[in-house]
């Protein structure tokens, strides 16, 4: 029994946990494309799964959370950026304050994100942590790869700007 529960927990590996999540989204958007049905509930499912494995891991191993407010802060901008409490028309007047403010919240949220894989605590959670070198390369390439997404939609705010001042004329 006892050589059952090791073998268990030797293939389970912690650390692919939160970076399997992220490769699964672009998969299964490009695959709800050819007619595969996946959730869109308007809820990013997979850093939330993530981010809730983490937190149950963590009080189940009796760890802490070391990085509260950082925590708190990410799961703050995560249910923030998924509230439609923004309406369409504001942003057809001319006035462009809710655009700048959902976008900011957007790029907070990845710069959050980022900076988490960057130290070695993705979604600021002590138990994805680890001391194996190949993971910290994965990890600090998903954090570039957060960084991207944040230059990805700052050109887009630009270029939603740019067609917003058009069409207000």
């Amino acid at each position: 029994m006892q050589q059952d529960k090791v073998i268990v927990k030797s293939a389970i590996n912690k650390e692919f946990i939160p970076i399997l999540l992220l490769l699964a989204t672009p998969a299964l958007a490009y695959m709800n494309g050819f007619g595969v049905k996946t959730a869109s509930i308007g809820v990013d499912i997979y850093y939330i799964a993530a981010i809730v494995f983490g937190v149950i891991m963590t009080l189940r191993e009796k760890m802490i959370i070391t990085y509260k407010y950082e925590f708190a802060l990410l799961i703050m901008l995560e249910i923030v950026i998924n509230i439609p409490y923004m309406n369409a028309d504001n942003y057809f007047n001319g006035n462009y304050t809710y655009l700048i403010i959902s976008y900011g919240l957007i790029i907070l949220f990845f710069l959050a994100t980022g900076v988490s894989f960057l130290i070695n605590r993705p979604y600021f959670l002590d138990y994805y942590t680890t001391d194996n070198p190949q993971y910290l390369i994965m990890y600090r390439i998903v954090s570039w790869f957060f960084f991207a997404v944040i230059l990805y939609h700052a050109y887009l705010f630009t270029k939603v700007i740019d067609i917003l001042k058009v069409t207000y004329k």
